[in-house]
C-alpha cells in the first residue's frame, strides 16, 4: 500500500450520541487527504434531511441516488449489535458505496458493531470517542431529552419547580427549561428523541451477552437506561476493538477538550501519519467551523473544567444511585474517570 492510499484510508469517527462525535467530525473534515464526508449515514431520518434541509452537510447524499436507494430507515436499529461472523448483506450492500478512501465518516449507531465493520472493512481506521457517561446522561436531560421532575432535579432549581408545581405558578422557572421542555420537566410524557434510547435499550435485551445485564437491573427509568446503554456501548466497542488495535484508537471526550493537539497527534501517530498543519489551524478558525454547519449544533473550542463537568449540577445522591445500579463505576475506574 503506497503512501497516499494509506493517508486517505476510509476514517471513521464512532460514539455513544452526546460523546462529541460531531465536534471531532468537524475538525477533521479539514484533514486535506479527506474529500469525501459523510454524516450519520444510518440516521433513521437521513431521507428527510436530505429534502428539507439545505446544509451542505446532506450533500452528498443528495448528489447519490445509489446511496439513497440502498439506505433503509431500518438500519439504525436493526442488527443494533452485531458480531464478525454476522451476516447483514443489506448493509453490507449500503456500506460498499461509501466506505472508500478519501471517506471521513461519523457514526453515532455503530458502537456495538465496531468489529463486525472492521472485520468487513480492514482498510477502514476508527476513533471510537468515549465521553464521561455522566455527561452524556446530563447532555441528554440537558437537552430536554428527559423527565426533569420524575428523574432529577438541578439542585438550584429544586426549590423553584417544587413551589411551581405546588401553586401552578411556572414563573420563578428559566426560560430556557420553559422553552425546550416544559412538559417533559413536569412529568407528563416522555419526549420523542427519549423514546429511541427506549428502543435501543429494548432491542439489546436480546442480545446474549447482554440480556442478563439488562434483566438484572433494579429499575427502568431513562437515566437507568441512558447509563446502561454508555456501558454497553463503551464496554462492547472497547471489547471488539481490542482485536483490531492496528485499525483503532479509543480516545476520551475530556482529554481532547483539554488538549486537542495533544489527543489529536496521538491519533495521527496511531494511523503512522503526521498530523497535518492545515487541521491544526482550523480549529480557531470560524470560517471552517461554518463548513458543515449543523442545525442545533454548537461547535466552539472555549471548552473549560466546568462545561466538562456540568453533570455536578445535579445532586451526587442522583448520580452514585444510578451508576452502582448500572454497574458503570467499575469501566469508569479502568477509563481513570474519578467517582
Amino acid at each position: 500500500m503506497n503512501n497516499s492510499q494509506k493517508d486517505g484510508r476510509p476514517l471513521i469517527v464512532s460514539g455513544m450520541f452526546r460523546s462529541g462525535t460531531s465536534l471531532i467530525w468537524r475538525i477533521l473534515t479539514n484533514d486535506p487527504e479527506y474529500s469525501n464526508f459523510y454524516y450519520e449515514p444510518l440516521h433513521e431520518d437521513l431521507i428527510k434531511y436530505c429534502k428539507k434541509n439545505k446544509e451542505k452537510i446532506w450533500n452528498i447524499y443528495r448528489n447519490d441516488k445509489e446511496l439513497l436507494k440502498k439506505w433503509s430507515e431500518n438500519f439504525n436499529i436493526k442488527g443494533l449489535y452485531l458480531s464478525i461472523k454476522d451476516d447483514y448483506p443489506e448493509l453490507n450492500e449500503y456500506f460498499k458505496i461509501f466506505i472508500k478512501n478519501k471517506a471521513l465518516i461519523k457514526f453515532t449507531r455503530m458502537n456495538m458493531r465496531l468489529g463486525w465493520l472492521i472485520n468487513n472493512y480492514p482498510s477502514v481506521f476508527v476513533i471510537n470517542i468515549v465521553r464521561d457517561p455522566r455527561s452524556v446522561c446530563y447532555s441528554i436531560i440537558d437537552r430536554g431529552w428527559l423527565n426533569f421532575q420524575a428523574e432529577g432535579i438541578l439542585k438550584t432549581l429544586r426549590k423553584d419547580i417544587d413551589n411551581a408545581i405546588k401553586n401552578k405558578d411556572y414563573s420563578s422557572i428559566p426560560y430556557k427549561l420553559l422553552k425546550r421542555n416544559f412538559h417533559g420537566m413536569l412529568g407528563k410524557f416522555d419526549t420523542p428523541s427519549a423514546y429511541w434510547y427506549k428502543e435501543y435499550f429494548n432491542r439489546l435485551r436480546n442480545v446474549d451477552s447482554w440480556k442478563e445485564y439488562i434483566s438484572n437491573l433494579p429499575d427502568k427509568k431513562p437515566q437507568i437506561k441512558i447509563l446502561a446503554l454508555w456501558k454497553m456501548n463503551v464496554e462492547q466497542s472497547m471489547k471488539d476493538l481490542e482485536s483490531f488495535k492496528k485499525n483503532s484508537i479509543t480516545i476520551k471526550h475530556e482529554d481532547f477538550c483539554l488538549n486537542y493537539e495533544k489527543t489529536l497527534t496521538n491519533i495521527y501517530k496511531n494511523m503512522n501519519r503526521e498530523l497535518p498543519k492545515k487541521l491544526l489551524s482550523s480549529i480557531n478558525d470560524k470560517s471552517s467551523q461554518e463548513s458543515f454547519k449543523i442545525k442545533h449544533h454548537k461547535f466552539h473550542m472555549n471548552i473549560t473544567d466546568k462545561w466538562i463537568e456540568r453533570w455536578r449540577e445535579f445532586d451526587d445522591d442522583f448520580w452514585i444511585d444510578a451508576l452502582e445500579k448500572t454497574k458503570c463505576i467499575s469501566l469508569m475506574k479502568k477509563l481513570n474517570y474519578e467517582i
